[in-house]
């Protein structure tokens, strides 16, 4: 799916993650390395053995560099995580949700997707903006 064409994408599911190369993990470690790997591709930086073991600094890092380079592009980043109700979190790791910046760069657009009902866990912070956003329940598809 190509993103809406005043932005630049990247996406991850956790889902996905646990299906993808790394095998089995839906976890906040293969979601910093989808998301690093994505966002390097996308400012031709080099991917793979760079992202490798690649830490929450690098993918915040590489969040406002992208965020940066869409605004020279006349775009906004568009980061999508689809399931994040699927985030399997082991003990003593913190999850996806806390791992989202707490205050994005301007040019940062982040739409999370996830089942209904859906708590946030409590390693996200207080003044984090996903525990203030408006929910927006979709329709099923037919």
């Amino acid at each position: 799916m190509a993103p809406p064409p005043r932005a630049a994408a990247a996406r991850a599911s956790p889902a996905a993650e646990a299906d993808g190369p790394g095998g089995g993990q839906s976890d906040s470690g293969a979601f910093v390395a989808a998301v690093c790997e994505q966002l390097a591709a996308l400012l031709h930086r080099p991917t793979g053995t760079a992202t490798v073991g690649a830490k929450v600094g690098d993918m915040l890092q590489l969040l406002a560099d992208a965020a940066d380079q869409a605004e020279l592009w006349g775009r906004r980043l568009l980061v999508v995580i689809d399931g994040l109700d699927e985030d399997t979190r082991p003990a003593g790791v913190a999850g996806i949700a806390a791992l989202l910046p707490r205050r994005p760069p301007s040019d940062l657009r982040v739409l999370v997707t996830s089942r209904p009902g859906l708590r946030l866990p409590d390693d996200v912070p207080d003044d984090h903006p996903l525990r203030t956003v408006r929910i927006r329940e979709l329709s099923p598809s037919r």
